[in-house]
Formats: C-alpha cells, sequence, structure tokens
C-alpha cells in the first residue's frame, strides 16, 4: 500500500500489523530488505531443490536396472543440472551487469510542491559572473593541471605560482589543458637557450583580457624575461621594449609591459607557439 507523507513522498506502508508476530524476524519495517530477504531465500530454496533432485535421481539410477527408466533418470538429472545453473546465473549476470540490481530498493521520486510565486526568467551571467562555457572550461583545465605540471618541471620548466582552483581566482597560474607545441616548445628553448624558463601566464583566461588568447587548448603562454633570455632572442646588447616582436623558429614572442588592456601586468615574453 503506498500512502502520502506529508504531501511530498509516497511511501510503503504494511496493511497489517507485523509487530508481535513471527512475520517480525523476517519483516522488519523495510520493504527493500524484506524483498532482497525474500530474494535470497527463494534461490536458496531453489538450489536446495534442485540437489535433492539429483540425489533422488542418482538413487533412482543406482536402484533401476531397466535401460527406460535410467534414461528417465538422466533426463531428471540433466534438468536438474539445468535449473541449478539457471539459479546461478541469474545472480551471476546481474551481479556482473551492476550489484545495485540484486537490491531491490524502491526510491519513490519526490512530488514537486506548486509554486506560490510567479519565477522570473533566468537572467544571463554579469561581467564578473561565470558563464556555463567558462565553467566547463575550467574544470577541463583543472582536471589536466597536475598532468601538465609535471610534464613541464620533468623538462626543468618552473611555474611561477601555485594553480588556479575556481574561475576569478587571482594570484595563480594555470597550465592544465595547454597545447602541446607550447609544452614541447618550452621544453626546446630551455635547451637551446640553456637559461631559466619561468611561467608566469598559461590558461587562467579570466586573468587576461576578454578575448584573450590564453585558453585551454592553445599554444600560448607568458614567460619572464632574464638577460640570458632576452640574448638568445634578440642578441647581445638590445633591450627589449613594450611591443618587441621577434620570430624564432615556429615560435612569436612579444615583449610586453602591459597586458592588452593597458594594465601593467608586468613584464614578460608573450609566446605563440
Amino acid at each position: 500500500m503506498l500512502r502520502a507523507e506529508s504531501g511530498l513522498y509516497a511511501a510503503f506502508a504494511p496493511l497489517a500489523e507485523y509487530k508481535g508476530t513471527r512475520l517480525a524476524g523476517i519483516y522488519s519495517g523495510d520493504l527493500y530488505t524484506f524483498l532482497n530477504l525474500v530474494f535470497v531465500i527463494a534461490l536458496s530454496v531453489g538450489a536446495v531443490m534442485a540437489v535433492l533432485q539429483l540425489a533422488v535421481a542418482g538413487y533412482m539410477y543406482m536402484g533401476s536396472d531397466l535401460w527406460q527408466n535410467k534414461q528417465k533418470v538422466k533426463d531428471k538429472i540433466r534438468d536438474a543440472f539445468i535449473g541449478l545453473f539457471l539459479l546461478l546465473s541469474v545472480w551471476i549476470v546481474l551481479n556482473l551487469i551492476n550489484p545495485n540490481i540484486l537490491k531491490l530498493n524502491l526510491i519513490f521520486p519526490e512530488i514537486p510542491s506548486r509554486p506560490t510565486t510567479v519565477q522570473s526568467a533566468p537572467t544571463p551571467p554579469t561581467a564578473y559572473g561565470v558563464s556555463p562555457i567558462e565553467q566547463r572550461a575550467a574544470d577541463a583545465i583543472f582536471k589536466d593541471e597536475q598532468a601538465a605540471r609535471d610534464l613541464l618541471r620533468a623538462g626543468g620548466i618552473n611555474i611561477n605560482k601555485k594553480p588556479c582552483t575556481a574561475v576569478r581566482e587571482r594570484n595563480c597560474t594555470n597550465v592544465g589543458g595547454l597545447g602541446g607545441n607550447a609544452i614541447g616548445g618550452l621544453k626546446s628553448l630551455k635547451a637551446n637557450c640553456r637559461c631559466d624558463v619561468l611561467v608566469t601566464g598559461g590558461t587562467e583566461f579570466w586573468n587576461h583580457t576578454v578575448n584573450t588568447t590564453h585558453q585551454p587548448g592553445n599554444s600560448v603562454v607568458d614567460i619572464a624575461p632574464n638577460p640570458t633570455l632576452n640574448q638568445y632572442l634578440l642578441g647581445a646588447g638590445v633591450t627589449p621594449t613594450n611591443g618587441t616582436k621577434i620570430t624564432k623558429g615556429s615560435a612569436v614572442y612579444t615583449y610586453e609591459t602591459l597586458g592588452a588592456n593597458g594594465v601593467s601586468t608586468g613584464n614578460h615574453w608573450h609566446v605563440r607557439f
């Protein structure tokens, strides 16, 4: 029997009182526990009956000399084995597919309450909000962060700050989801210039401009300048200024003292591999 509970849920209620009776030892007031117990008992009874059938058939086979009777007994033995196999197969197959199938838990869905007020349409995210697209991109970054850091550090590449763990977090740097060309390019740069390579900006797109190329999947990073690196890129005695651009191999290096939004982001080489 189903009845309403507080007007929100449906629950099972026994039609007869079971406490103080023999049924109390089997039924504890929990329907799915009772059904699971009945299921196990049914399988056990079926298995015992199959074994008894085998024992009786074996006795009949040994006690009869007639060929016709022996053939009938063989059929009974075969049927008993088939029945026992089917019983075991029920449990084995269901357990292999999903063990939860064997838990006959009846969960009745919640009945949604009728709204008392008219709800307004959802508003789009503000300039400082997090859209679903941004959150999905950030989740991909966070998931790949440790693996990307391990690859870079194995190649001697350092990262200036701890990784961001949430969209809009500041004072952090992510490399999760960084394009493979950037990872390989940074390692080649380290080997060729024989200098320190420090990543100061990666895939944390929310810390850059609206149309930034710092995005997961792109091979774009910011790296800190140093005399050895500057000399490798520009030659001896040349000092980079804001906007200085150099192509080295397949990578394009742009020296920035200001970000694209005109705000100081610290001197760095913006590199597109």
